[in-house]
């Protein structure tokens, strides 16, 4: 969706995820709620 290569999403801060995913600009098919980005990053966050 981001088109970003693996080291660079897990690599991301939360804000930086934040506004990437959740821009004014971006089309609501293409977005992320607030629960699933923190379940994501909560699920992987441990590597």
């Amino acid at each position: 969706m981001l088109g970003w290569p693996p080291p660079w999403f897990w690599n991301a801060t939360p804000s930086e995820l934040a506004a990437i995913l959740f821009a004014k600009d971006a089309p609501a098919e293409h977005s992320v709620s607030r629960e699933t980005l923190e379940h994501m990053m909560e699920r992987d966050s441990h590597g």
